[in-house]
């Protein structure tokens, strides 16, 4: 049986709905699968007063579901998803997660971050989990590698991710891709990360770029800077499969590394242009465009494509 746990600000009768503070979820259970879902609820909550979980396919009528117990702050709720697709959770009144269930058809369209800086909201979240940007700073929105980009003028700008469902759960699988056309960078440059423990960075001291992973420094790769890195657009994809960690560059796999090390979670949030763990000294000066992040590890093939059709 698979579980689902969330933290929610959740009060049982609320002026507005909040997003869960940190969860834990299975990022693609399969139809027909029981789906245990645990939520966080104030302390003083009583079964009595506990109410339904709700459960709606995007389309389709919704499930309600009766809790099961209530310990310690913890309602259960037991969840059968019958068929593929996206599901919307709430609990009194409150959304609570959304659930994507089934293997998607076409997993170049599945991330669950997608940002590409384009339409009224430059910041809005494509993956359909609603992970909008919330900028820190100030930040300009230039011309990208298409459409629009996003630029930052120092490490004081930066963009911030809430802390969702989605984005906070640890996998031994997951993907990172970005395109970036660096600025000058004089030392340390974190453009795509989650503290200092899910990180796309560059180091202009040995002119390196990196990534890793689930801990600080777990399965390192490292590959050496183009030498039109500045001021040139290039896509960077980290990949890492259980114990094999790899990094892209410009659609072509550059280098692979051994993961060692046991897969660890950290509650700094995701960060574009900085790291929030290390927040001086390192931010990064320049401009980003189509950012994505992807439960499951891409194949070299599909890295390609994305390299491709981010281009269009």
């Amino acid at each position: 049986m698979l579980a689902l746990l969330v933290t929610a600000s959740l009060g049982m009768v609320a002026a507005q709905q909040t997003q869960p503070a940190v969860s834990f979820l299975p990022l693609s259970p399969q139809a027909g699968e029981a789906v245990t879902v645990k939520v966080v609820v104030p302390a003083a909550t009583t079964l009595a007063k506990l109410g339904n979980l709700e459960v709606s396919q995007i389309g389709s009528s919704k499930q309600v579901f009766k809790p099961v117990s209530l310990k310690d702050g913890v309602a259960t709720y037991t969840v059968n998803l019958a068929k593929d697709g996206t599901y919307r959770m709430t609990l009194a009144g409150q959304p609570v997660q959304i659930i994507k269930v089934g293997v998607p058809k076409d997993r170049l369209q599945s991330p669950i971050l997608h940002l590409n800086f384009d339409g009224k909201n430059p910041l809005a979240d494509l993956s359909g989990y609603g992970n909008d940007g919330k900028v820190i700073g100030k930040v300009q929105y230039p011309t990208g590698k298409v459409g629009k980009g996003l630029s930052f003028d120092s490490e004081a700008s930066y963009i911030e991710f809430p802390r969702s469902a989605v984005l906070e759960t640890p996998t031994p699988n997951m993907t990172m891709s970005v395109w970036v056309k660096p600025g000058e960078q004089r030392g340390y440059a974190d453009f795509f990360t989650k503290g200092d423990w899910n990180v796309l960075k560059t180091d202009a001291k040995n002119g390196s770029i990196s990534f890793f992973t689930g801990g600080w420094r777990r399965g390192e790769t490292e590959l050496a800077q183009p030498k039109d890195w500045e001021g040139n657009w290039h896509h960077l994809v980290g990949v890492v499969e259980g114990q094999e960690a790899r990094l892209y560059l410009d659609g072509k796999l550059v280098q692979e590394s051994e993961v060692e090390g046991e897969l660890k979670y950290t509650s700094f949030p995701w960060n574009l242009g900085r790291n929030a763990e290390e927040p001086k000294g390192r931010g990064f000066t320049g401009t980003m465009d189509e950012v994505r992040i992807y439960p499951f590890a891409l194949t070299s093939a599909e890295v390609a494509q994305l390299y491709t059709i981010t281009q269009k």
